[in-house]
């Protein structure tokens, strides 16, 4: 993509957040990106009434966008994915036509490096997340970060398939399996996974794939672009020194270094 075409594009950082819950890690997710200067809208997807009016405040004073959208209910709202009853209203970012391109950002993620270039990457592209560990048996793409050029017509083909075609897990994630089948082999979508590094994985990442993180009195020396605090406990579930992480310096240095992020921008919109 040339230049001029580049700089003339309007393209948007989204995340998705439904309950007050999620608010510590959009805040720390936006204080991330905030190192790079970046100029693009960060927009926060959200549905009527699943915020206090506490936190529609705080995530204003942000400089960000919020976006109340049509709820999309789970059809698989049961047992363990009970929990994710609307999760599926993410798939509104497909039909976000305001902007040429996308990049969607799970709200426990934490940016590393500036990944604005990644507005050049094609429609979904996205990482297999864990899919180096030979062991996970793991091919599919990971929905916490997608890059995705809006249109009206693929949501409206979306919309209408999230009632009828299943999910491979019961969420909105497994429903993106079931749309995109053939996205495993199409490997010009695969991006690097740096761009999606999961925290319980990075002991491992660091020791047998070359990766590198270190953060320690404040300095951070890493080849990691995003790391992705996935799974049911969150950083700010948990203080720095909990007993609840595990023996790994690695994975206690980062949730250091989420914190960090977090009350700096904690302090902002105080």
């Amino acid at each position: 993509m040339d230049q001029i075409k580049t700089l003339s594009m309007n393209n948007a950082y989204v995340t998705f957040i439904n309950t007050d819950d999620y608010l510590p890690g959009v805040l720390a997710l936006k204080k991330s990106l905030d190192r790079f200067n970046c100029e693009n809208d960060f927009v926060i997807l959200t549905v009527k009434k699943s915020l206090s009016n506490e936190a529609i405040k705080m995530l204003k004073s942000i400089n960000c966008k919020l976006k109340t959208v049509g709820e999309i209910m789970n059809p698989s709202m049961n047992g363990e994915n009970k929990g994710c009853f609307n999760h599926y209203t993410k798939l509104r970012v497909f039909e976000m036509k305001e902007y040429d391109k996308i990049i969607f950002l799970d709200a426990d993620l934490i940016i590393l490096e500036d990944i604005a270039p990644l507005f050049e990457a094609p429609h979904m592209s996205a990482v297999a997340a864990g899919s180096l560990i030979p062991e996970n048996n793991w091919v599919d793409l990971n929905g916490g970060f997608l890059v995705i050029e809006p249109s009206g017509q693929l949501f409206d083909e979306m919309h209408r398939a999230s009632g009828y075609l299943p999910s491979k897990d019961g969420t909105d994630q497994g429903f993106l399996h079931s749309f995109y089948t053939d996205w495993p082999i199409k490997k010009h979508l695969h991006l690097d996974h740096r761009f999606n590094v999961p925290l319980q994985y990075l002991e491992t990442y660091c020791e047998r794939f070359g990766y590198r993180f270190s953060y320690v009195n404040e300095m951070l020396d890493t080849n990691i672009a995003v790391l992705h605090y996935w799974g049911p406990l969150k950083p700010w579930m948990i203080h720095h020194e909990s007993g609840l992480l595990d023996n790994s310096l690695r994975v206690k240095e980062a949730v250091n270094l989420w914190w960090d992020f977090y009350e700096a921008a904690f302090k902002e919109v105080k």
